[in-house]
């Protein structure tokens, strides 16, 4: 669906190492800016492009394996930054330390007809643009475009926390205010998580949504990056806000159920069949059924509760809201929650009594149930099968599956 091209374009962002303990092999660097980069690529828009970051490690090794690609380079010498995932809802650290990145931030000047713009931790930007789309990647000391860059036509795409930072508003009809009287925005585009995303046109529109489209397999690092990269491109193609707002989602989904292969997500667009969400007006409670008798047991249920409530979601925890006591005491305040809850989210590793219980009962109550499963004996799980539940082996997904079905 692509318009006529309007002019060149440059990518500014960053380019990090990204290492991920949940994905064994996820070793590799990526960062915003070059994650766009190969987006490009992949839709075969390299030629006349221009990309600007700042890195060591791949200085020189960039403009030599992308030699033939017509890419012009802008990369200037600052230090290596690397992500650690402990899995894609968590950074565990960030390296080096976020004090001495700004303390030793560099600058990146562009001036060009179409420019997309990542936030990044190792460099401050200056641009002065006709289009421009602007990805702030942080709700901590994230930067106004206004304040040392201008465009003609200017496309935010954040986050509802990145919003409310940087709009100092909590409601959506004051930071629509603030986006396009003092930010002068061409246009908004806020993502909630489960929801979709929302694009804005002008301060009294109601919006248009963006649905999220549920995939088989879900991977969501850098799935952001993918949205605003592939936005960017349609619409400085020539095609409309709203098309391109599409065309950003089902990329991201694509590239979700590929686990991070960037090349294949134009052939999945042209065979796109991953259903959308629809989403409800209220989230459905979900009940996070799991033993905490040990320390891994404890931690393995804190990181999935703090994931789903780090996509909004109304989570009943019986370790959070129960904790451990005498059966006549713990007992029914769990059945409470777990029959005012309408999806039960299980881990089952260990196949604990308990658990298995509640999921039995949340099935004999017609309720919908996700299965986390790494390292069960599969002749174990004959019942669960039989009863349709949702069994996954990866974090992600299994968080995902849930928010789905508390989202519809």
């Amino acid at each position: 669906m692509q318009g006529e091209g309007t002019g060149s374009i440059s990518i500014i962002g960053g380019t990090y190492r990204e290492i991920c303990n949940a994905y064994l092999g996820w070793n590799r660097v990526f960062g915003s800016g070059l994650r766009s980069l190969l987006l490009y690529r992949a839709f075969g828009a390299s030629q006349g492009l221009k990309f600007y970051s700042c890195c060591h490690e791949t200085l020189h090794s960039l403009p030599y394996k992308y030699r033939g690609d017509g890419i012009t380079f802008g990369l200037t010498e600052g230090p290596d930054v690397c992500f650690n995932y402990e899995h894609p809802f968590r950074v565990s650290a960030i390296s080096p330390q976020l004090n001495y990145l700004y303390a030793h931030q560099q600058k990146i000047d562009v001036k060009d007809e179409n420019v997309v713009v990542f936030g990044m931790l190792d460099a401050k930007f200056h641009v002065e643009a006709e289009r421009a789309v602007y990805d702030p990647q942080t709700a901590v000391m994230p930067e106004l475009f206004s304040k040392c860059s201008k465009a003609k036509q200017l496309v935010y795409v954040l986050n509802m926390t990145e919003a409310k930072s940087l709009s100092g508003a909590n409601n959506i009809d004051d930071i629509k205010v603030f986006f396009f009287d003092k930010e002068k925005c061409y246009a908004l585009i806020i993502k909630n998580g489960a929801k979709g995303a929302i694009l804005y046109q002008h301060k009294d529109d109601q919006g248009i949504l963006i649905p999220v489209y549920k995939t088989n397999h879900v991977f969501t690092i850098g799935s952001g990056d993918i949205f605003t990269s592939t936005f960017s491109y349609f619409w400085f193609h020539g095609i409309d806000l709203e098309t391109s707002a599409l065309n950003a989602s089902k990329s991201a989904a694509c590239y979700s159920e590929s686990s991070g292969d960037i090349d294949k997500i134009p052939a999945f667009l042209d065979n796109f069949d991953f259903p959308a969400l629809i989403p409800s007006k209220e989230y459905k409670q979900i009940y996070l059924a799991g033993p905490f008798f040990s320390f891994g047991q404890k931690w393995i249920v804190n990181e999935f509760y703090f994931a789903l409530k780090s996509e909004g979601m109304r989570v009943f925890s019986p370790l959070h809201d129960v904790g451990i006591g005498e059966p006549n005491e713990v007992v029914p305040l769990d059945l409470n929650g777990l029959n005012n809850s309408d999806i039960v989210l299980a881990i089952l590793d260990g196949v604990d009594a308990g658990t298995v219980f509640e999921v039995g009962y949340a099935i004999a109550k017609g309720k919908k149930v996700v299965v986390y499963v790494e390292n069960t004996n599969p002749n174990s799980l004959t019942m669960l099968k039989g009863t349709h539940c949702d069994l996954e082996n990866d974090f992600t997904t299994a968080v995902f599956k849930a928010c789905w079905y508390a989202a519809e």
